[in-house]
């Protein structure tokens, strides 16, 4: 392959696409094929990648680099672009796609192709109307995509019905990262205890962005304990800053363990007895699919980006209510096994060597 292809994670700095950036370049790295490409990574994902001991040097050349935002429109960063056939943009939007000849961009912003969502209908006018330009804006510049890369089928229906002529789309599914097949890659978590309590341990492995519906669990709990007479635990994984944002209820409610890398994901959901999942909004995450990676009972919102991929393994719930939510984690504790004997076919599809070999056929084709 003679073409010069940049991949450009220098924008993730969070969340499920700093997972996704490191898992996609440690398989490029574990099948040989990292000589064909350069990366242009954030600091956040080249942490990530030093966590699991992913080795970097037979890549063409590595960068990294902190984009933030429409940073990525100023004219300093034109040099980080400019010389590739190819631009390869994990999860956009690429606001420095004027600087590429062609770009391939990544797309998982639910915001676009779902706008009339609870989140939504629930704001303020004037913050309706900054959410509906902020992502106009962000449809512009995927619309400016030669291709897109989305990872379910609704989404790509969804680009196709909103865009009206959206760029070629292609549908790669989302997966667990390799990470969890191998125990040798885990890193423990200081800063997790677990063992001055007896309860329940429930974990959400999540940032604090509103469709995530995180403030819903104090809700849970409280409800649990008070009509039910159950005590359970929530942990959750947000920053020092999100952390300090939420209210004294919800922090005397739940227990925060902080930001967590790729490499202590496995081991934050082994050491919890079920996971948990209310979003209201996504467009494929990755989660879920961990949990029943790893055997453990899954509570999650009864919404098509979930029930579409996990399917009969999880336990669901109405996301905005906290009495449904209370009830499906009593019933559940009634019974106190897995409910569910996963056939290990059901991961054939959601591999994250299977997820590469699909990116590297879309960057190689003529």
């Amino acid at each position: 392959m003679n073409e010069k292809i940049l991949i450009n994670a220098s924008n993730l700095h969070s969340g499920g696409g700093v997972q996704v950036a490191t898992s996609f370049i440690s398989e490029l790295v574990n099948n040989d094929s990292s000589y064909n490409y350069s990366l242009l990574l954030s600091s956040k994902v080249k942490g990530n990648l030093d966590s699991i001991n992913c080795p970097l040097d037979s890549f063409l050349s590595v960068e990294v680099l902190d984009i933030y935002g429409l940073q990525g429109i100023l004219p300093k960063f034109k040099k980080y672009f400019t010389g590739y056939s190819k631009v390869f943009t994990i999860f956009g939007p690429n606001y420095s796609f004027f600087y590429s000849r062609y770009n391939i961009v990544g797309f998982a912003q639910p915001w676009i192709i779902y706008p009339d969502n609870p989140v939504f209908n629930r704001m303020a006018s004037i913050d309706k109307l900054k959410t509906k330009l902020k992502y106009a804006f962000q449809g512009f510049f995927f619309l400016r995509s030669d291709e897109l890369i989305v990872e379910l089928e609704h989404v790509k229906s969804r680009l196709e019905f909103f865009f009206k002529r959206p760029p070629v789309i292609h549908v790669v599914y989302n997966c667990c990262s390799s990470v969890f097949d191998d125990k040798n890659l885990w890193s423990d978590i200081k800063s997790l205890s677990t063992n001055s309590s007896n309860a329940f341990k429930i974990g959400y492995l999540s940032r604090d962005y509103p469709h995530k519906n995180i403030d819903i669990l104090s809700g849970v709990r409280k409800h649990l304990r008070e009509f039910y007479n159950v005590e359970v635990d929530f942990y959750v994984t947000l920053s020092d800053f999100e952390w300090e944002n939420k209210s004294n209820e919800f922090k005397s409610e739940l227990n925060n363990v902080g930001e967590i890398n790729v490499s202590q994901c496995p081991v934050f959901i082994e050491s919890m007895d079920a996971m948990i999942f209310p979003s209201y909004l996504e467009c494929f995450s990755a989660m879920p699919l961990e949990t029943l990676r790893l055997n453990k009972p899954l509570f999650a919102s009864d919404l098509p980006f979930v029930s579409d991929v996990c399917g009969e393994y999880a336990i669901y719930f109405d996301p905005s209510s906290i009495e449904d939510i209370s009830k499906k984690i009593h019933d559940y504790l009634k019974v106190r096994n897995n409910l569910f004997n996963i056939d290990k076919s059901f991961f054939s599809k959601f591999s994250a060597a299977s997820r590469a070999n699909s990116y590297i056929e879309i960057l190689n084709k003529d």
